[in-house]
């Protein structure tokens, strides 16, 4: 289950771990790898798409924890196919991030700094 994108978020609900970052997110520096940048965003569906994450703990609810105001797809092109993210992109509202394993995305006072990647 280590990565698991639905798995990580239900823990954070259940274990108050999302309360904590909603006190903390101003004063500490959050880091989040793959499933853990997907979760700190509006919405997690894109876990699920090009045969990506499984729903094993069969969330209903995919609204993410909304730190940010985009979503993001980690490990574009490797796991995920770029043609795939760019067709989830047209279904959401929201701007869709595809990071590669080599990329970053930094967030601080309100801007959005990209180190590598690109917008779908």
């Amino acid at each position: 289950m280590a990565g698991n994108t639905f798995h990580l978020l239900n823990e954070a609900h259940k274990t108050g771990f999302d309360k904590w970052l909603k006190e903390n997110i101003d004063s500490k520096v959050i880091v989040g790898i793959s499933a853990g940048s997907i979760i700190m965003t509006p919405n997690i569906a894109v876990a699920s798409i090009d045969d990506g994450d499984e729903n094993i703990v069969g969330l209903t609810d995919l609204s993410g924890l909304g730190f940010v105001d985009f979503e993001v797809s980690p490990h574009t092109p490797e796991d995920v196919s770029v043609d795939a993210n760019k067709e989830y992109a047209k279904t959401i509202s929201n701007k869709l991030l595809m990071l590669d394993n080599n990329s970053a995305v930094i967030v601080k006072d309100n801007h959005t700094y990209l180190l590598g990647g690109e917008w779908a």
